[in-house]
């Protein structure tokens, strides 16, 4: 995308906190901290948009547009402000991302001669797996790439054991834990898209995930209906204006009549499993066919396997 961030910001906290929220929002942003003496575009290497944030207690408009006369795009206005209710000072950075993002749509529409708004669907895809670790990272990497390069960000959440969820963090705080808080939310209906977003850290791979439970069977102890709730709310981000975003559920360890209600929240739903399974249980066939057949017509189900391709109407085979 292209975006350079500067911060104008005294509070080192409050820097961080804002540069590490906002790198949800923008992954692929430039974000520093702004200095006197005048800002240089070369300080946001490759950047196509600049877009200042200042704290309005701290600084004027004024002395903003001073140290940054030498950027001609538009100058957002006050990064953290006062609530006349609460009498806080509140940082709001999906407020923010959403201006940031406005602001980066009006100039590149300028730059393009058009005021046509870009339309974007994101997706909700759902993998269920019955395969090793291995394989099912495997898949993902090989198969699922494109949702990452497709949308701003892709969110991952991890539907399984933690001791089968993958360890892809880097030393990032707080790259466990996040899945049980948001269960938790869900768990007294509370939830709302921006405390996914706000539970979950980038890792190594480009996904932003919540990561592993606080137990190993979280996921399982709260109950089918805060996951459902997770899904469903996690769905409403791939519709939000602000930024797009695709989310990839991966789901292990659930019981077949969890299993069809999960699966009718996804817009693709895709099966990992190996064909031993098919030939050696002759039920597992017909329970993996009770949930495609619960979907509606439109939501396309794919079958991955590990070892040997199987045809079928109702599947399109992938060997991995």
């Amino acid at each position: 995308m292209n975006i350079g961030i500067i911060i104008f910001e005294k509070e080192d906290y409050l820097y961080k906190l804002l540069k590490f929220r906002l790198s949800t929002y923008f992954p692929d942003g430039y974000i520093t901290r702004g200095r006197s003496g005048g800002i240089d575009p070369s300080d946001i290497p490759l950047a196509k948009n600049i877009h200042v944030l200042y704290d309005s207690d701290q600084y004027t408009s004024e002395q903003i547009n001073k140290e940054c006369s030498n950027i001609d795009i538009p100058i957002s206005i006050s990064t953290i402000y006062n609530d006349e209710y609460s009498k806080g000072r509140i940082i709001d950075c999906k407020y923010l991302a959403k201006k940031i993002m406005n602001l980066h749509k009006e100039a590149s529409y300028a730059r393009k001669g058009s005021s046509k708004s870009d339309s974007f669907n994101g997706k909700l895809i759902m993998i269920i797996s019955y395969a090793y670790m291995d394989e099912r990272e495997n898949l993902i990497d090989t198969e699922f790439d494109y949702l990452r390069k497709d949308s701003h960000m892709c969110l991952r959440i991890d539907l399984m054991s933690g001791i089968r969820m993958p360890t892809s963090f880097s030393g990032i705080e707080n790259s466990t834990g996040g899945i049980t808080d948001i269960l938790r939310m869900a768990a007294n209906e509370s939830l709302e898209p921006k405390d996914i977003m706000a539970y979950s850290t980038p890792d190594s791979k480009g996904f932003i995930t919540p990561g592993k439970p606080v137990h190993t069977d979280d996921v399982f102890d709260f109950g089918i209906n805060p996951v459902l709730n997770l899904i469903e709310t996690s769905k409403e981000l791939t519709t939000d204006i602000t930024f797009p975003i695709n989310v990839l559920v991966v789901a292990e360890g659930f019981r077949f009549k969890e299993l069809v209600k999960m699966a009718a929240l996804a817009d693709e739903v895709h099966f990992l499993l190996p064909e031993r399974l098919l030939n050696d249980y002759l039920g597992f066939k017909s329970e993996i066919g009770s949930i495609t057949r619960s979907l509606p017509p439109d939501v396309p189900v794919t079958m991955h396997y590990c070892d040997n391709i199987i045809k079928s109407k109702r599947y399109e085979a992938t060997k991995i």
